[in-house]
Protein backbone atom coordinates (compact mmCIF):
# COMPACT_ATOMS: atom_id res chain seq x y z
CA UNK A 1 0.00 0.00 0.00
CA UNK A 2 0.94 3.37 -0.81
CA UNK A 3 1.08 6.37 1.60
CA UNK A 4 -0.83 8.14 -0.95
CA UNK A 5 -3.61 5.63 -1.09
CA UNK A 6 -4.37 6.05 2.47
CA UNK A 7 -7.69 7.86 3.16
CA UNK A 8 -9.33 9.57 6.89
CA UNK A 9 -9.68 6.87 9.31
CA UNK A 10 -7.05 4.41 8.14
CA UNK A 11 -5.19 2.60 10.26
CA UNK A 12 -1.35 2.08 10.17
CA UNK A 13 0.62 0.14 11.74
CA UNK A 14 4.11 1.50 12.32
CA UNK A 15 7.21 -0.65 12.48
CA UNK A 16 9.19 0.46 15.90
CA UNK A 17 12.94 -0.27 16.17
CA UNK A 18 13.74 -2.98 19.15
CA UNK A 19 15.59 -0.72 21.77
CA UNK A 20 18.27 -3.42 22.89
CA UNK A 21 20.79 -1.07 24.39
CA UNK A 22 22.66 -1.05 27.30
CA UNK A 23 22.53 2.39 29.29
CA UNK A 24 25.84 3.82 29.66
CA UNK A 25 25.54 6.27 32.93
CA UNK A 26 28.44 8.52 31.55
CA UNK A 27 26.75 9.06 28.22
CA UNK A 28 23.66 9.61 30.05
CA UNK A 29 24.25 12.24 32.18
CA UNK A 30 26.23 13.68 29.55
CA UNK A 31 23.36 13.96 27.28
CA UNK A 32 21.47 14.98 30.34
CA UNK A 33 23.49 17.87 31.15
CA UNK A 34 22.95 18.76 27.39
CA UNK A 35 19.40 18.72 27.19
CA UNK A 36 19.38 21.03 30.74
CA UNK A 37 21.53 23.41 28.68
CA UNK A 38 18.86 23.29 26.00
CA UNK A 39 16.13 24.37 28.26
CA UNK A 40 17.42 26.66 30.74
CA UNK A 41 20.30 27.41 29.61
CA UNK A 42 21.66 31.24 28.62
CA UNK A 43 24.20 30.88 25.28
CA UNK A 44 23.14 34.11 23.77
CA UNK A 45 26.06 35.87 25.72
CA UNK A 46 29.00 33.03 24.76
CA UNK A 47 30.73 35.02 21.93
CA UNK A 48 30.11 38.57 23.51
CA UNK A 49 30.97 38.25 27.23
CA UNK A 50 32.35 34.09 27.03
CA UNK A 51 29.44 33.46 29.56
CA UNK A 52 27.22 30.62 29.62
CA UNK A 53 24.22 31.20 31.38
CA UNK A 54 21.72 28.90 33.55
CA UNK A 55 18.38 30.14 34.67
CA UNK A 56 16.14 27.07 37.75
CA UNK A 57 15.33 27.80 41.07
CA UNK A 58 14.41 23.60 41.65
CA UNK A 59 16.82 22.75 44.40
CA UNK A 60 16.95 19.05 42.64
CA UNK A 61 17.82 20.47 39.64
CA UNK A 62 20.44 22.69 40.35
CA UNK A 63 22.49 20.30 42.37
CA UNK A 64 22.30 18.25 39.39
CA UNK A 65 23.35 21.20 37.52
CA UNK A 66 26.61 21.68 39.35
CA UNK A 67 27.70 18.63 40.00
CA UNK A 68 27.97 18.24 36.27
CA UNK A 69 29.28 21.61 35.13
CA UNK A 70 32.13 20.70 37.78
CA UNK A 71 31.94 17.04 35.81
CA UNK A 72 32.53 18.71 32.48
CA UNK A 73 33.98 22.29 32.84
CA UNK A 74 35.98 22.09 36.31
CA UNK A 75 33.86 24.75 37.81
CA UNK A 76 30.66 25.57 39.16
CA UNK A 77 28.31 28.26 38.04
CA UNK A 78 28.01 31.34 40.48
CA UNK A 79 24.85 32.78 41.41
CA UNK A 80 23.62 36.24 39.58
CA UNK A 81 21.66 39.05 41.59
CA UNK A 82 18.21 37.38 40.06
CA UNK A 83 17.02 35.01 42.50
CA UNK A 84 16.84 32.07 40.03
CA UNK A 85 20.13 32.74 37.68
CA UNK A 86 23.48 31.31 37.32
CA UNK A 87 26.58 32.18 35.66
CA UNK A 88 29.90 30.98 34.53
CA UNK A 89 32.34 32.94 32.81
CA UNK A 90 34.63 30.27 31.34
CA UNK A 91 36.71 30.41 27.73
CA UNK A 92 37.07 26.89 28.13
CA UNK A 93 33.20 26.08 28.75
CA UNK A 94 32.12 28.56 25.90
CA UNK A 95 34.83 26.55 24.14
CA UNK A 96 33.43 22.85 25.25
CA UNK A 97 29.68 23.61 24.33
CA UNK A 98 30.82 25.10 21.09
CA UNK A 99 32.64 22.01 20.59
CA UNK A 100 29.53 19.75 21.36
CA UNK A 101 27.16 21.76 18.89
CA UNK A 102 25.62 24.61 20.66
CA UNK A 103 25.54 28.02 19.04
CA UNK A 104 25.71 31.49 20.82
CA UNK A 105 22.06 32.10 20.12
CA UNK A 106 18.87 33.16 22.09
CA UNK A 107 16.53 29.95 23.10
CA UNK A 108 14.34 30.10 20.13
CA UNK A 109 17.36 29.42 18.10
CA UNK A 110 18.77 26.57 19.51
CA UNK A 111 18.56 23.12 17.93
CA UNK A 112 19.71 19.86 19.54
CA UNK A 113 23.59 19.77 19.36
CA UNK A 114 25.46 16.55 17.14
CA UNK A 115 26.92 15.49 20.68
CA UNK A 116 23.33 14.92 21.88
CA UNK A 117 22.96 12.06 19.00
CA UNK A 118 26.38 10.30 20.11
CA UNK A 119 24.40 6.77 21.17
CA UNK A 120 20.84 5.68 22.35
CA UNK A 121 22.05 6.82 26.05
CA UNK A 122 22.89 10.58 25.27
CA UNK A 123 19.76 11.20 23.57
CA UNK A 124 17.88 9.42 26.49
CA UNK A 125 19.20 11.69 28.74
CA UNK A 126 18.79 14.98 26.49
CA UNK A 127 15.23 13.83 26.08
CA UNK A 128 15.18 13.62 30.06
CA UNK A 129 17.12 16.54 30.59
CA UNK A 130 14.67 18.52 28.27
CA UNK A 131 11.70 17.10 29.78
CA UNK A 132 12.74 18.12 33.15
CA UNK A 133 13.09 21.94 32.55
CA UNK A 134 10.43 21.91 30.46
CA UNK A 135 8.08 18.98 30.24
CA UNK A 136 5.13 17.98 32.16
CA UNK A 137 3.04 14.17 32.93
CA UNK A 138 -0.80 14.56 32.90
CA UNK A 139 -1.10 11.45 33.98
CA UNK A 140 -5.51 11.83 35.05
CA UNK A 141 -5.14 11.81 30.75
CA UNK A 142 -2.53 9.70 29.95
CA UNK A 143 -0.20 12.20 28.66
CA UNK A 144 3.51 13.73 28.25
CA UNK A 145 4.62 17.52 26.43
CA UNK A 146 7.25 19.55 26.32
CA UNK A 147 6.13 23.01 25.99
CA UNK A 148 8.34 25.51 24.10
CA UNK A 149 8.86 28.63 21.96
CA UNK A 150 11.03 26.88 19.76
CA UNK A 151 9.51 24.77 16.85
CA UNK A 152 12.80 23.59 15.21
CA UNK A 153 14.05 22.39 18.78
CA UNK A 154 10.99 20.49 18.96
CA UNK A 155 10.67 18.79 15.87
CA UNK A 156 14.63 18.08 16.68
CA UNK A 157 13.56 15.98 19.90
CA UNK A 158 10.65 14.64 17.86
CA UNK A 159 13.05 12.58 15.24
CA UNK A 160 14.76 11.80 18.54
CA UNK A 161 11.93 10.21 19.96
CA UNK A 162 10.64 8.29 17.45
CA UNK A 163 14.51 6.39 17.77
CA UNK A 164 13.18 5.28 20.92
CA UNK A 165 10.55 4.36 19.58
CA UNK A 166 8.16 6.83 21.03
CA UNK A 167 5.38 8.37 19.02
CA UNK A 168 5.03 11.93 19.33
CA UNK A 169 3.45 15.10 17.46
CA UNK A 170 3.76 19.10 17.62
CA UNK A 171 0.68 21.19 18.14
CA UNK A 172 0.25 25.06 18.54
CA UNK A 173 -1.03 25.60 21.74
CA UNK A 174 -4.35 27.07 21.85
CA UNK A 175 -4.73 30.70 23.13
CA UNK A 176 -8.25 30.81 24.36
CA UNK A 177 -9.89 34.08 25.76
CA UNK A 178 -7.04 34.66 28.26
CA UNK A 179 -3.58 35.82 26.59
CA UNK A 180 -0.92 35.72 29.16
CA UNK A 181 2.63 36.31 28.57
CA UNK A 182 3.84 32.86 28.97
CA UNK A 183 1.19 31.97 25.81
CA UNK A 184 3.71 33.87 23.62
CA UNK A 185 6.66 32.18 24.75
CA UNK A 186 5.65 29.00 24.68
CA UNK A 187 3.21 28.76 21.59
CA UNK A 188 4.78 24.74 20.45
CA UNK A 189 3.56 21.94 22.39
CA UNK A 190 5.46 17.87 21.82
CA UNK A 191 2.77 15.38 22.92
CA UNK A 192 3.49 11.87 23.80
Amino acid sequence: LNVTELKPGDLVLRSVPQLDFKLNIQEYEFGYFMGLLAGDGGLSLMDKYRCIGFSNIDEGILNKFHELSIRFFGKKFTKCAARSDWRLQSVDACNTVKKWGFKSCKSTSKRVPHAALKSMSTILGYIMGLFDIDGTCVWKKNYMQIAQSNEPLLMDVNAMLSCLGVVSYIRIKPFGKKLSKMNYKTPFILNM
